[in-house]
């Protein structure tokens, strides 16, 4: 959600293969780096 509109529905399967947007890639991207850093990865 960005700025109180969706961005993009889907699986999380789906937000990896194919972002819809640059926001979505780039949320994407920080997420896995948290998780990795958490050691969640």
């Amino acid at each position: 959600m960005r700025h109180g509109r969706i961005e993009q529905r889907g699986t999380a399967a789906d937000l990896l293969r194919a972002p819809a947007t640059e926001y979505v890639a780039t949320l994407v991207e920080r997420a896995r780096a948290a998780s990795a850093w958490l050691g969640e990865a």
